[in-house]
């Protein structure tokens, strides 16, 4: 999955993200900053190189940040101040239920989520800021440590590559709760993942703000969730616990299979409900002013990454 053609595309779109910053800063009408978290990074007073402001000189100051130009010119002793960026940790929520599983080669979730996780990340390490991963599902199933460096980028590759959906259901709630008891260093969290969850993410994502989080949404789904084909019999395996429709007369073994004949009335209905579904989380991140991005796995990932880049964030997107 991570082949010589993936590297050589990472590679690709660190080079556009480099050119698109120096093209902003050239004064060409875009945002000045427009790494994907760079925007995030905190600012503190310090040692830096970018100038803050001056203060009034008090006994005992480093006469190294002391003005001598201003000194020169109106005999009065200021200290320059200079702001420094401080690192983030990037935390990446990978869902790895079985729903993710959904989807044929390039199309399939799971394979579409980890490439996309290891775009961002390669980015976001290349900006000197710290990463980790978290696959979930009904709770916490494996972890990355957060690392940082160039050098640490083939080790999480490894990683990714090694995990597989396992979970039987998505509960984002119980998995947030668990990430924010065993993380100690807030930052930015990014979770990845189709959202088929009976109870809802938004509890967990208001809870990720609270503890001074910055969350970002992804939903992936692929074509055939958003706009199914009909066909004369359908036999669903409920495994996310996931319910869109009501199917009157189902019936439901103990492996939580579903037996159901469909019609074009019960497709129709199913569509406008999974476009309610995406309708729910674009209107939650709007008025939480939560960053997001709804696409099909049809979208070439690097594709999808481009827009980022050239959005500066992770936001709403046209292929929201």
């Amino acid at each position: 999955m991570f082949n010589f053609e993936f590297l050589k595309t990472l590679e690709y779109l660190l080079l556009v993200s480099r050119r698109t910053i120096r093209r902003g800063s050239a004064g060409d009408g875009m945002a000045g900053d427009v790494k994907l978290f760079s925007s995030r990074k905190k600012q503190h007073l310090g040692n830096g190189t970018e100038f803050a402001d001056h203060r009034v000189y008090v006994p005992g100051d480093d006469l190294r940040h002391l003005d001598w130009n201003l000194f020169a010119r109106l005999e009065e002793r200021f200290i320059k101040r200079f702001e420094v960026d401080e690192d983030i940790n990037i935390y990446f929520l990978l869902d790895c239920s079985r729903s993710m599983q959904a989807g044929t080669g390039n199309q399939n979730k799971y394979n579409y989520a980890r490439r996309l996780v290891a775009s961002l990340a390669y980015i976001a390490l290349h900006d000197l800021n710290r990463v980790g991963v978290v696959c979930f599902a009904d709770g916490i199933c494996e972890t990355f440590a957060p690392v940082r460096g160039n050098g640490k980028f083939l080790n999480l590759l490894k990683f990714l590559e090694q995990t597989e959906p396992s979970g039987n259901v998505t509960d984002i709630r119980l998995s947030v709760d668990e990430f924010i008891r065993r993380t100690k260093r807030v930052g930015v969290a990014v979770i990845v993942s189709d959202f088929f969850d009976r109870g809802g993410f938004q509890f967990a994502v208001d809870k990720l703000r609270y503890n001074k989080f910055e969350p970002l949404i992804i939903q992936l789904h692929t074509d055939f969730e958003s706009d199914p084909q009909l066909e004369p019999a359908l036999r669903s395996l409920m495994r996310t616990n996931f319910t869109l429709i009501s199917i009157e007369n189902e019936s439901v073994t103990d492996n939580n299979e579903i037996n159901v004949t469909i019609n074009e009335s019960i497709l129709n209905q199913y569509k406008e409900c999974f476009a309610d579904f995406l309708c729910s989380i674009r209107k939650y991140c709007i008025g939480r002013g939560v960053d997001y991005m709804i696409a099909g796995t049809s979208v070439p990932f690097d594709e999808l990454v481009l827009q980022m880049i050239r959005n500066g964030t992770i936001t709403k997107t046209k292929y929201s």
